[in-house]
């Protein structure tokens, strides 16, 4: 079982981070991030140009997604690397050290560590002195308990939220989202998943296990209907947190106006945790008809294109 916060390796010696919950038959979910011999791939418009360019045969025509995706086939990964709080000797010293400080603060609140590791630069032992803490927690109940923490750690001034210098990092990891530095601003700024611990940037993915998930690869199929704007109110945030993150709404206007969406989903961590319940926000993405069996249903999808967004008016 492969999920968003683990990596593969393939055949040819490439990493991907693997993404999504629910994965197609016979293939996994993954974006390229470091290619022998170009090194890593910094977005994710380049990590596409280079499968269409050098892989092929990893980009298919999902049903499930309605759009051409990334997705290894499972005959060319070589081999996994599963999320684990065991910090690789490779980490510097003072990020290891406020690495295991994290965790510890953390864990002291939880009945159980399980489904609780690092992913990103720490899990890959690539990280360097003035590299992020990434970690990634699995379950909707660990979740809800992690991000419960992570409001009181704010509260008592252990962690903080983004701001100078951190924000210009967090910039430079999301040059492939054109209104990346207004989203920081009047989003990321006051998430408490996304902070500064001892000085350290660190981000904290919740992701919900394949059978709470609530899509399956099979039952559910999306149609891209085109761009769509609105302008909408959040009527319920309680998914908003995981990754994927789903928003229910209720539209306010829409361009075109037949844009009733019922539901704003991301499947993007830089958009979890991102909008509360009862805030009015203007949303830019993909306009999509969902059926699962005989129901059907208009979303916003965001995150796909570099001029999607969520912003809160």
């Amino acid at each position: 079982m492969l999920l968003e916060g683990y990596y593969l390796r393939d055949l040819y010696g490439d990493i991907y981070a693997v993404k999504g919950v629910s994965q197609p038959p016979g293939r996994v979910y993954g974006i390229p991030k470091f290619v022998r011999g170009l090194g890593r791939l910094k977005t994710l418009q380049d990590a596409m140009n280079y499968l269409i360019t050098a892989r092929p045969e990893y980009v298919f025509s999902d049903p499930h997604t309605g759009r051409m995706q990334p997705a290894v086939p499972v005959e060319m990964i070589s081999d996994t690397i599963e999320p684990s709080l065991s910090i690789p000797p490779s980490i510097p010293g003072s990020l290891r050290e406020r690495a295991v400080k994290l965790v510890s603060l953390i864990t002291d609140w939880l009945d159980s560590t399980e489904g609780l590791g690092f992913t990103g630069s720490i899990l890959l032992g690539n990280a360097r002195l003035g590299s992020d803490i990434d970690m990634v927690a699995y379950g909707i109940d660990l979740g809800r308990a992690i991000y419960g923490v992570m409001r009181e750690m704010r509260l008592s001034g252990d962690t903080a939220g983004v701001g100078g210098s951190s924000a210009h990092t967090l910039l430079e990891s999301r040059r492939d989202t054109l209104m990346a530095g207004l989203i920081i601003e009047k989003h990321d700024m006051r998430k408490v998943l996304t902070g500064i611990f001892m000085d350290t940037l660190y981000m904290i993915k919740l992701v919900p296990w394949p059978a709470e998930y609530w899509e399956d690869w099979s039952g559910t199929e999306c149609r891209s209907l085109g761009r769509a704007t609105v302008l909408a109110e959040i009527v319920d945030d309680s998914l908003g947190i995981f990754t994927p993150s789903l928003y229910r709404v209720r539209v306010r206007e829409a361009h075109p106006n037949d844009a009733k969406i019922s539901s704003i989903i991301s499947f993007r961590s830089r958009f979890a945790e991102h909008c509360k319940k009862g805030e009015l926000v203007m949303a830019c993405g993909t306009l999509e008809l969902v059926r699962r069996g005989s129901q059907s249903n208009l979303r916003l999808s965001i995150g796909w294109d570099p001029e999607d967004y969520i912003i809160g008016m």
